[in-house]
């Protein structure tokens, strides 16, 4: 055991000098000033512990505490041996009063039969705070030692250890930190940060030591024995020294510090071959290592390397730092270039078994297998676009699009990834053409299994490029073909592969306008899946509690949403593609209770997503109903009417389109842009359901009640419960205005039975408010009843809606004197433009604003303005 006294008050006897070029870590100094009992410093060699422990053992104490310095060796590591060099090094620094029973422990060790009953009794006549501070405790050789060390804690409140290690012991097992307060610096933390690299340099001399700073760190990965040999191996650095040569003259450093830390022969060279085989993954575990290197002792060559300073382990794997990782495959591809490609096969089979995909179709394409990297893709294309963007990217790009054609797996996930990131739409559409001719060009001879994937992956290219009709064909094809495979081939395939494919045809039916074939698409690919299965249960149960919420069957959606909110997911999950619709469910929800900030929280979390996602017009959906609650109706149609005519949002299909109009519709609607919203429907087929209300809703705010009941017999009873809601309370706001309180009564019935059964409140606030007021009235007449429950609740609820809104049917010409009416107001202008008499103008003016309802030039410019009969208005 080595140890140095000092006389300086206050600082640990025995503890060793400091380096004179030391680095003051002052957030790792605050950690050592923590009062937990036990202290644990953990950290391979190089890491920096001695020198922490040393610098904070030679500062005076905060709490001015006594403190002594320990270092295990061969002859302290036995639990006797160790017990004498801690009394006698207290004793040596005249901490031990003659008399006590501390002073007795040395005698009495090799005699006592119960020692750690002594140690409590001597340490707790201990009156002062007592600082033990043990440097190299990996070395002990006996485990009773920990026993001794947290019964002398847990019953003396004055004495606190701090040990330093190279590796996980039983002094950071979970029964230390039950019987005494511990607290763990753990390696990560040892780690130099980019300043404290800055500060190596400096004190190097390095000259611009900020530029290299975190050059060098990122090389090293903040590992202070490298940090050092690369600071020795950079000898006189310029400013002008570019980081590439940096990078160099790191290489060469670390590597000579390896030939220095390992030598030559024996064991050395072993660990070194051993460390050079297993240097191609960036995380190694034991099992992985022993298949790359074909050594048994794999495991404790790995403890080794960390031992050595040549890398982190964290829970069961263990990484190189950067630039030794550097190093050795440069020897890697020197000594064993044969071998390369085998050992990536290796690397890639074991990623796939330890549940890796990405690692795995990474290095399948490296090697050159597009086939086995497309297997892999289809299960798996979501959690590669979500969480390995870049390095999709970047492997995908390296293959030539005369082979990509040959895979249309492939080029569909790259495609997708252009999709993303909103940048390269041509590009992305480019790709999914592609892999709508590699389909056609592959599927007809592919096996039946592969056959079935090809055709859900063409609906899938389909439906994102806006052809939703072509892509509800293909998922006909896929799923009639899955009817007809063998089970052994369906098995094969898998449950991921499974989800995948019943949650791509799903969506095509659901973009195609068959909702109720999405449905049973979805839930059969959530009835596939396994425990084992939870990430492509995820995306299931949002598409299941998306569609439901959607069609308006919240008894169906909650459930789904519930299974999701009780668990914990990987960060970008719930907010990104694959928790789109579980956001639209929750935002939905929130809409019919009209709390339209907890609806905006939801959709503000996929703001990053929202341009270029598929499901963007349901996003829109939501924000429109969110300003029509809060009075900005007016500002909201404008934003839509752009989005829907600007080219950079993903194409949409022709159901998604009608929909999202008629969502613009009643945004107009509300903001009194009547004849505006007359153009918009007469675009569309009036026996749409979505449509047919719209015209009821409009033909209603005009005082029209016998045209909007005709509207309304075009909904059929089978729609979804959203619709049937809808229908039926603007039927009853009708029925009323025709005086026929019966049909009414019964419409407002239908309505609030089935809107408290299914949830559905958002409605109410399409109709104006007098309408509502009415019908409450109507419906208090006759007593208590189910539908004056339901407007009861509906207090907080804004009046949004106009409570009229006539139908402007200005004539050709009426139109022609309007426009005139822009340019002056003068009478005898407009004449002499139009080439009539101005008393004819004057006939014409009066036609005009009787049927806008003004008296003067201004109020029929405004006027008309808002009902969108100017042009650009």
């Amino acid at each position: 055991m080595a140890s140095s006294a000092s006389d300086d008050r206050g600082r640990a006897y025995g503890a060793p000098r400091v380096p004179t070029q030391l680095v003051t870590r002052q957030r790792l100094l605050a950690r050592l000033d923590e009062p937990a009992a036990l202290l644990v410093v953990r950290g391979p060699a190089g890491s920096g512990k001695t020198v922490l422990l040393a610098d904070w053992a030679n500062r005076g104490d905060p709490r001015d505490a006594e403190r002594i310095w320990i270092t295990v060796d061969e002859s302290t590591s036995g639990r006797l041996a160790f017990w004498r060099a801690v009394v006698q090094t207290m004793s040596d620094a005249g901490m031990v009063p003659e008399g006590s029973v501390l002073a007795s422990v040395v005698p009495a060790l090799d005699t006592t039969p119960d020692l750690t009953a002594l140690l409590v009794r001597a340490f707790t006549q201990w009156r002062r705070d007592l600082v033990i501070i043990v440097d190299d405790v990996h070395l002990l050789s006996d485990e009773a030692i920990v026993s001794d060390v947290l019964r002398v804690v847990a019953a003396c409140p004055g004495v606190r250890f701090i040990v330093a290690t190279r590796s996980l012991g039983p002094f950071e097992a979970s029964a230390a930190g039950l019987r005494v307060d511990t607290a763990v610096v753990p390696p990560e933390q040892l780690l130099f940060t980019v300043d404290e690299t800055r500060s190596v340099l400096e004190l190097a001399g390095v000259t611009d030591a900020a530029t290299l700073a975190r050059e060098v760190h990122g090389l090293v990965g903040g590992m202070p024995v490298s940090t050092r040999a690369v600071v020795l191996g950079l000898g006189d650095v310029s400013l002008s020294m570019s980081a590439d040569i940096v990078g160099e003259a790191a290489r060469r450093a670390v590597d000579a510090f390896l030939v220095r830390e390992l030598g030559t022969g024996g064991d050395n060279d072993r660990l070194l071959g051993f460390m050079v085989m297993t240097s191609l993954p960036e995380v190694l575990t034991p099992e992985l290592a022993r298949e790359l290197s074909g050594l048994d002792d794999a495991e404790q060559l790995i403890a080794e390397a960390e031992r050595r300073g040549m890398g982190l382990r964290t829970h069961e794997s263990f990484s190189y730092t950067t630039v030794i990782r550097g190093v050795l495959m440069e020897r890697l591809e020197r000594e064993h270039a044969p071998e390369l490609s085998a050992m990536r096969r290796t690397i890639a089979e074991w990623a796939l078994r330890n549940d890796l995909p990405f690692l795995a179709f990474k290095l399948a394409i490296e090697i050159g297998d597009l086939e086995w990297a497309s297997s892999m893709a289809p299960s798996r294309w979501m959690e590669f676009i979500a969480f390995h963007s870049d390095g999709l990217y970047d492997v995908l790009r390296t293959v030539p699009t005369r082979k990509l054609q040959r895979y249309p797996f492939l080029t569909m996930i790259l495609a997708l990834r252009y999709n993303a990131t909103g940048r390269h739409r041509m590009r992305a559409i480019e790709l999914f053409g592609l892999a709508i001719v590699g389909v056609k060009m592959y599927a007809a001879r592919a096996e039946p299994g592969d056959r079935v994937v090809m055709y859900t992956l063409e609906g899938a290219a389909l439906r994102v490029t806006g052809r939703a009709e072509a892509a509800a064909k293909s998922a006909e094809r896929a799923e009639a073909l899955i009817e007809e495979l063998p089970p052994e081939t369906w098995e094969a395939l898998g449950p991921r592969m499974h989800s995948m494919l019943f949650a791509q045809n799903g969506l095509s039916w659901l973009y195609s306008g068959n909702a109720s074939r999405a449905i049973v698409s979805f839930e059969r690919g959530y009835a596939s899946l396994s425990d084992d299965t939870w990430n492509s249960r995820f995306h299931n149960e949002a598409l299941l509690a998306g569609v439901h919420a959607i069609a308006g069957d919240y008894p169906q959606a909650i459930p789904y949403l519930a299974a999701i909110d009780r668990s914990e997911w990987p960060e970008g999950w719930t907010d990104g593609y694959a928790g789109a619709l579980y956001q639209i469910a929750h935002a939905l929800r929130s809409l019919e209770e009209f709390d339209f900030e907890a609806a905006q929280s939801r959709i503000d979390v996929m703001d990053r997503h929202r341009p270029t996602i598929e499901h963007w017009t349901f996003f829109e959906h939501v924000q429109a109903y969110i300003d029509l609650g809060q009075g900005r109706a007016r500002g909201r149609a404008t934003a839509l009417e752009a989005a829907l005519a600007r080219g950079g949002r993903p194409p949409i299909s022709a159901f998604a389109r009608l929909r999202i109009e008629m969502t613009l519709a009643l945004l107009l609607l509300a903001s009194g842009q009547g004849t505006r919203v007359d153009a918009l429907l007469k675009k569309h087929p009036e026996n749409v359901p979505a449509v047919a209300i719209m015209w009821a809703r409009r033909h209603l705010l005009a005082n029209r009640p016998d045209l909007a009941i005709r509207h309304l017999l075009d909904v059929p009873r089978e729609s979804s419960s959203r619709t049937i809601v809808e229908a039926l309370i603007v039927r009853a706001a009708t029925a009323l205005r025709l005086d026929n309180p019966a049909l009414a009564l019964s419409s407002l019935d239908d309505a609030t039975a089935l809107a408290a059964d299914r949830g559905l409140y958002i409605h109410f606030m399409t109709i104006p408010r007098r309408d509502l007021d009415a019908l409450r009235e109507l419906s208090d007449a006759r007593g208590p009843s189910q539908a004056s429950e339901v407007i009861d609740r509906l207090v907080g609820m804004p009046d949004v809606m106009p409570a009229s809104l006539s139908m402007a049917t200005l004539t050709d010409r009426e139109l022609i004197v309007l426009a005139e009416l822009v340019k002056t107001g003068h009478v005898e202008d407009l004449a002499a433009t139009l080439f009539v008499s101005s008393n004819t103008i004057k006939s014409q003016l009066r036609s005009v604003y009787r049927k806008l309802g003004v008296r003067t030039r201004e109020e029929a410019l405004l006027a008309a303005s808002e009902q969108g009969l100017l042009a650009g208005s």
